[in-house]
């Protein structure tokens, strides 16, 4: 009999295993996509087999080193920047519609649940605003008729404060209305008796504005005064919608989309604190920016968004009006630097923002 060699014993075990050997499959790694079921541990399927490199054993008194971590996403993400009138635009309605259900749940975003009491927002962001009715002669009670206009016509006093406040962010003073209200409730005859703020477009506005509002009705017409106390908050007024154009100039894309990158630590500052007490905040902060015709910013507001922690939205417009943009050419021009911070829960979790509005359905009719 011819000596077998020290293959044969090889062959034997190779013919008990039952055929050919397999090549130990190598896990994916962490960046990857993901692999077929049997190495994402799916119920049912067989478990991943180990790498050859596993399947050697470390020298007896070998220090192993630790894995290295998974990276983490970034917190902050930009999105492509764009004039104002500019917008990306798409191809296909259906691609149009899942880029606005996207968005639509990116602009509302969540807080999330609470492991920690919210922070007070710091300082007062909104115009300062006093309303005060000095006196009510007829029918209508001077507490009665104060309570509603403090309601109702605060928000009206922002609106015509930002007519001037935008051109002076220090625009302040006191406004003394005479008014008749009907029976019925309605103002009429609205007029200003006096004013220490120095902007007639303003005060013109809140004569107009007053005489929209809808009071009690009475068994009696009333004539009372009125006095208003507005001032500037912390946080510039952006211009009246009328005044938003989105100018001549071009926009250089790649040149804003370095500024901002180069800012993103600044920006990643005033989110990462608020994951102490809101461990899930996710959301989209639309910046509209406008730079004038010699290169200066001087605008840096939410627009299209309303991101739901006040105290991050305000830290990331701070930080945006500190950012300097190369002029662009052909003049002045307004654009848009959407940011993204945190990432959007799984679809069908209970932290998922449920779709709102009806914009998409307006698109298709």
């Amino acid at each position: 009999m011819a000596r077998r060699g020290p293959w044969w014993g090889l062959a034997l075990g190779l013919a008990a295993c039952g055929g050919e050997p397999r090549v130990a499959s190598i896990p994916p790694f962490h960046g990857q996509p993901p692999g077929p079921p049997a190495l994402q541990g799916a119920p049912g399927a067989p478990p991943p087999e180990p790498s050859a490199a596993a399947a050697v054993e470390a020298p007896k008194g070998a220090v192993e080193s630790p894995p290295e971590p998974a990276p983490k996403a970034a917190p902050v993400t930009i999105e492509i920047p764009f004039r104002l009138d500019r917008r990306p635009t798409f191809t296909t309605q259906e691609a149009f519609l899942v880029d606005l259900r996207e968005r639509t749940r990116w602009n509302k975003g969540s807080l999330g649940p609470l492991v920690a009491p919210e922070p007070p927002v710091p300082g007062h962001p909104k115009p300062k605003v006093i309303v005060d009715v000095q006196s009510a002669v007829g029918g209508h009670k001077a507490a009665d008729v104060q309570r509603v206009l403090r309601k109702m016509l605060w928000i009206k006093v922002i609106e015509c404060y930002g007519l001037g406040a935008y051109k002076d962010q220090k625009l302040r003073g006191i406004i003394a209305l005479g008014f008749r209200v009907s029976s019925g409730g309605k103002i009429s005859g609205a007029r200003a008796i006096s004013a220490t703020l120095p902007d007639p477009e303003v005060v013109a506005c809140l004569v107009e504005r007053l005489q929209r509002v809808e009071l009690p009705k009475a068994k009696k017409g009333t004539k009372a005064a009125l006095q208003i106390e507005v001032g500037h908050g912390d946080e510039p007024m952006p211009p009246p919608l009328s005044l938003i154009t989105p100018g001549d100039g071009a926009l250089d894309v790649e040149a804003v989309r370095a500024v901002v990158t180069a800012a993103l630590p600044a920006l990643e500052g005033c989110y990462r604190p608020a994951l102490e007490y809101a461990p899930s905040l996710w959301g989209r902060l639309g910046i509209r920016f406008h730079l004038t015709e010699k290169g200066k910013l001087d605008e840096a507001f939410e627009v299209e968004s309303q991101f739901p922690d006040e105290r991050v939205a305000l830290c990331v417009l701070r930080a945006a009006r500190k950012l300097k943009f190369p002029r662009m050419d052909g003049g002045e021009i307004r654009f848009v630097v959407p940011l993204r911070f945190g990432a959007e829960p799984a679809p069908g979790s209970a932290l998922a923002a449920p779709l709102v509005g009806l914009a998409g359905e307006a698109y298709r009719r």
